[in-house]
């Protein structure tokens, strides 16, 4: 029995000792949080400066872009197509062929007009030739002419002379007149002569008219009749008259007479001369108008060879192509057609609560989401007046250089369009702000302690946000971001 209770009173005594020496020892201290240090420290924030800057108000927008210029090519004349130099996705110049069609038609009727401008220019050359033909035979006529009645005027004048001197009688003074005359008339004769062989002489060369040649001829009969006068004359007054002598005399003043009458019916040959003139003039202008047609034909017909080559009005792109060699196509028939993508067209939906900030001029920052946060220039060049009647927005064309042609039409874009700047603003990052007690606060930070300031809201302006306070001034310092870890008044450690 005695054993059966030493076991159990020996294990409480173990017990009852362990227990005495737990109770002797201390006790642990607790851990320390990141709480209970961050309120002994500070808790670290970044911190940023209130600063003054300017604000640009943007108005985000989306559409489509479009190529600023694109046009289908078509021929002018109907013919068959003979080449395509291009394909679809090449570049072309302005002014580089695209298409040609056969034209060896066209270059034989050119090739025609050319021999006709040239026929026509011979023409211009014989009419010109007989003009003045024409011109020198009136004005050697008019001289000849002139010259003839003078002479003839004279002769008569003498033959009246010597009548009377030979019904008078004749003195020394008179026989001395005599001889003059006869001197005088020899002069004229011999004058007549060499005129009348120089014009025969032309007249066989086929440089005169007979015309002029039959006035030279009468200037010559003319001349040698007075000089026959004068001598009969002179005759006279040295042997005294006769009864023959005065009807010698009174014959020669009737020669004198037919002559002056002859030469003044020779002069009316001019009017006939001056007719000449005027119908060669007529030539001269028919030729040269026939010369300007045939000039208009080539013109024609060398325009029509070049209609034959379709070119580029302007560099760019083909993008399709709609022929193929040996196919017949009218005029206006499409071919090929062409884009120039150094300006691109964003066509931008504006609603009509938006309408009236956007104008003409605004800048605009152009993005493809396809391209990425690459950035494209752009203006806005015009604002559609009409709403469209099924989402009633407006139609913005904002035009963007595209030097690279990296943008491409039928790019679904989107644009941010400056519609009003704030010269002097005072901004503090879209993160600093905090939504607390029903307002908007940012957290300032004065002697490493946190408080809250309450702001009012204006424009955003990319990351930034402009903001108004009686109690934010610039140049103070606020906490950007992780403002749910401070209260206010805790103390922080700026980083």
């Amino acid at each position: 029995m005695r054993s059966k209770w030493m076991v159990p009173v020996a294990l409480l005594l173990i017990v009852a000792g362990f227990t005495a020496l737990s109770a002797k020892r201390p006790r642990p201290e607790p851990p320390l949080t990141q709480a209970t240090i961050q309120a002994e420290t500070g808790i670290p924030v970044e911190l940023v400066d209130v600063r003054i800057g300017s604000a640009d108000e943007s108005l985000s927008v989306t559409g489509q872009l479009a190529a600023d210029y694109q046009v289908n090519l078509s021929p002018k004349v109907a013919g068959k197509v003979s080449q395509i130099l291009v394909e679809e996705g090449s570049y072309v110049a302005k002014g580089a062929p695209v298409v040609r069609l056969d034209s060896d038609d066209a270059a034989r009727q050119m090739q025609q007009a050319r021999a006709g401008v040239e026929q026509a220019k011979s023409g211009v050359k014989v009419a010109e030739a007989r003009l003045a033909q024409a011109q020198t035979g009136r004005e050697v006529g008019d001289v000849t002419s002139f010259s003839q009645i003078a002479q003839a005027e004279a002769g008569l004048k003498s033959a009246e002379a010597n009548l009377e001197m030979v019904t008078t009688g004749a003195r020394k003074q008179e026989r001395q007149q005599a001889d003059n005359a006869v001197a005088i008339a020899k002069t004229n004769q011999d004058k007549a002569l060499s005129d009348f062989r120089r014009y025969k002489a032309l007249f066989e060369q086929g440089a005169v008219s007979a015309a002029t040649l039959e006035a030279y001829e009468t200037g010559l009969k003319i001349a040698q009749a007075n000089y026959n006068s004068a001598v009969q004359a002179r005759s006279l007054v040295e042997e005294g008259a006769r009864n023959e002598q005065v009807r010698q005399a009174e014959a020669a003043v009737r020669n004198a007479r037919e002559a002056v009458r002859s030469a003044r019916a020779a002069s009316k040959t001019n009017e006939v001369r001056a007719e000449d003139v005027l119908a060669a003039k007529a030539g001269v202008a028919s030729a040269y108008a026939s010369l300007s047609a045939a000039r208009a034909a080539l013109a024609t017909a060398e325009q029509n060879v070049r209609n034959h080559t379709i070119t580029a009005p302007r560099s760019g792109w083909i993008t399709q192509r709609f022929v193929e060699t040996g196919q017949y196509i009218g005029p206006g028939t499409p071919v090929v057609s062409l884009v120039d993508l150094g300006t691109i067209v964003m066509k931008a939906d504006i609603s009509e609560t938006d309408m009236a900030k956007v104008r003409a001029g605004l800048y605009a920052a152009v993005r493809v989401d396809a391209l990425g946060n690459r950035v494209f220039a752009g203006r806005v060049e015009s604002l559609i007046a009409s709403a469209d009647p099924g989402n009633r927005s407006f139609t913005a064309r904002i035009r963007i250089d595209n030097p690279e042609a990296t943008l491409r039409p039928n790019m679904f874009a989107r644009a941010d369009i400056a519609v009003r700047r704030i010269a002097t603003a005072m901004l503090v990052p879209k993160s600093a702000l905090v939504n607390r007690n029903g307002g908007t606060e940012v957290v300032r930070v004065v002697d490493d302690k946190a408080e809250f300031v309450d702001v009012r809201l204006g424009l955003v302006t990319g990351d930034d946000i402009v903001v108004e306070s009686e109690s934010l001034k610039p140049g103070d310092r606020i906490v950007p971001a992780g403002q749910d870890r401070i209260t206010d008044g805790a103390k922080v450690k700026p980083e």
